[in-house]
């Protein structure tokens, strides 16, 4: 029993690396759909969330649980007050002291995803990123 404790406690903890699909893990995992529009935002949340844990030192989890990035992402809010509403019951201590950061963020991503729009003409197209089933 001993030597198993020594052998953890000799374990070093190594944080995950974020990579440009890092997001899409947890995506699959979760099973969700998103349009096009949402995945960008998605991945901006995502990418602000794993940047406030590291600066941190959290768990990505505590700065915006998953269930609530997907949230935010499915209905983009347009001000910390509809952030806030959002992520009810409990607030996240984060995203209180983030929110209009992160606010501003999601509004960045949907601009670049309004400017792809204007410039392949397609703004009725709207993609759903499919989910790949792994066996």
């Amino acid at each position: 029993m001993l030597n198993r404790s020594r052998e953890l406690c000799l374990k070093r903890y190594e944080k995950e690396l974020f990579d440009a699909q890092s997001h899409m893990a947890l995506y699959r995992k979760y099973s969700y759909f998103l349009s096009e529009s949402s995945m960008r935002v998605y991945e901006a949340i995502y990418a602000w969330r794993d940047h406030v844990a590291r600066e941190e030192d959290e768990s990505p989890r505590f700065v915006l649980p998953n269930h609530q990035m997907f949230k935010i992402a499915e209905s983009p809010p347009s001000d910390t007050h509809a952030l806030f509403r959002l992520c009810q019951p409990v607030i996240p201590p984060f995203i209180k002291s983030l929110g209009a950061e992160l606010v501003d963020i999601i509004k960045r991503a949907h601009k670049v995803r309004q400017a792809h729009l204007s410039s392949t003409h397609s703004s009725t197209h709207s993609l759903v990123y499919p989910l790949s089933v792994s066996s």
